[in-house]
């Protein structure tokens, strides 16, 4: 599980730095930029926490994952490239998830020194929770992204109706997967309930808002156009909030 957290977190952290809060490098340099870090964060921190030979495996499955991941986002997100760069992330996480023993730490090292400190759980689990956490920032943002981009629907008008999505969403996401691994459902219910009940103002104004021209811009197609935005981002985002529950 160790190995896991790692990978999780540094390709959040090279999410962040090559895109900011939306995950999203807008030039190959920033792409490979991020690339380079995750690459280098995995295995700066597998050796760390005594993983030998392993950090090298590891920090090649990041880079073959996160190269794929980071260059087909660049410029123009359409649908099909939406489709090869969400491909393309599954396959990287199901690499990294699917060979889960052979990413646990060999050695104590950093592990050792963890374990003293007064932090609920051992190690494994608060570098996986560290992971996670990261994975849910920026990368998460990235996801939702590329999810919309695929269905064909329009971010960036909706963006602008909806303001504060990013920032909102990844504090959500960590409010759920928190309240999740600490057995409350009832709570992270209640946080995408308000959520819901938040946004339905703005929602509302859509429909009630009118062009210069004198035309409603509250038609039926504009109106479906940012609750299909709110609705399908939503969704994603909370499914990718509880996901990484089930590891523990």
């Amino acid at each position: 599980m160790i190995g896991i957290g790692i990978g999780l977190f540094a390709i959040g952290v090279a999410d962040l730095i090559a895109g900011g809060a939306t995950g999203m490098p807008e030039t190959r340099a920033r792409a490979l930029l991020g690339t380079a870090i995750a690459t280098l964060v995995t295995l700066v921190a597998g050796v760390a926490f005594g993983m030998g030979s392993r950090a090298f495996e590891l920090a090649l499955v990041i880079l073959a994952a996160s190269a794929a991941w980071m260059m087909l986002r660049v410029g123009t997100l359409t649908e099909r490239r939406a489709q090869m760069a969400l491909s393309a992330h599954v396959v990287g996480i199901a690499l990294l998830l699917g060979a889960t023993g052979r990413w646990d730490a060999t050695g104590r090292n950093l592990v050792g020194w963890i374990d003293q400190l007064p932090l609920p759980g051992d190690a494994t689990q608060a570098v996986l929770a560290a992971g996670v956490l990261a994975y849910l920032s920026a990368t998460s943002n990235a996801v939702v992204r590329v999810v919309l981009a695929m269905a064909g629907t329009q971010v960036e008008r909706s963006q602008q109706t909806l303001r504060g999505g990013r920032v909102i969403g990844i504090i959500e996401r960590w409010l759920i997967y928190g309240l999740a691994l600490a057995g409350q459902p009832t709570a992270a219910a209640v946080i995408v309930s308000a959520k819901s009940v938040l946004r339905f103002p703005e929602l509302s104004k859509v429909a009630r808002l009118e062009r210069p021209s004198g035309e409603a811009s509250g038609t039926p197609a504009e109106v479906d156009i940012v609750t299909e935005y709110f609705l399908l981002g939503s969704m994603v985002s909370w499914l990718l909030a509880l996901a990484p529950a089930v590891l523990g």
